[in-house]
């Protein structure tokens, strides 16, 4: 199944632009398709960052499942979800939004050592360690969930922007 997942992956990347996107959802439409990133979701809406997300892009997203929200405080992520904290919010969830498409090969291909802008100018790296992929505390669990604006890869752990 990852052979053929990577095979399409290839064969949409070599199409123009606008046929390689047809048919495909956006960025937000691909995380709802999954059913594993509704908390992620619901934050991006409160946030005001659904719309980003919609655009144009390419973006590539380090997207925290549900369980990697279940993994914080969780009267730190109610209190995030405020709307006098949106700002704050908005904030942690842009540490996890790269501009551009960084695909899973890109990462692999640079020896893991990898380190890239994300939307609110933070830096990102990406290592590799026993054969798995790192991102600051965050192990990518799932790569490559290609949608018509960018790219989506799945972490185990909400990516704290101080690292």
């Amino acid at each position: 199944m990852k052979i053929l997942s990577a095979i399409l992956a290839a064969a949409l990347l070599s199409l123009p632009p606008s046929v390689a996107s047809a048919g495909l959802r956006d960025v937000v439409e691909t995380a709802e398709g999954t059913g594993k990133f509704t908390q992620l979701l619901e934050a991006a809406a409160q946030a005001g960052i659904v719309h980003k997300l919609k655009g144009e892009g390419p973006y590539t997203v380090l997207a925290p499942t549900d369980e990697a929200f279940a993994g914080l405080d969780p009267d730190l992520f109610r209190q995030l979800l405020q709307p006098e904290n949106k700002e704050e919010l908005a904030e942690l969830l842009k540490h996890h939004i790269i501009p551009g498409k960084v695909l899973l090969v890109d990462i692999r291909g640079s020896g893991g050592g990898k380190t890239v802008e994300n939307v609110r100018g933070g830096k990102l790296t990406f290592t590799r360690a026993a054969g798995e992929v790192i991102v600051g505390d965050a192990r990518i669990v799932e790569a490559d969930l290609i949608a018509s604006n960018g790219v989506i890869h799945v972490v185990d752990s909400v990516i704290d922007p101080e690292m």
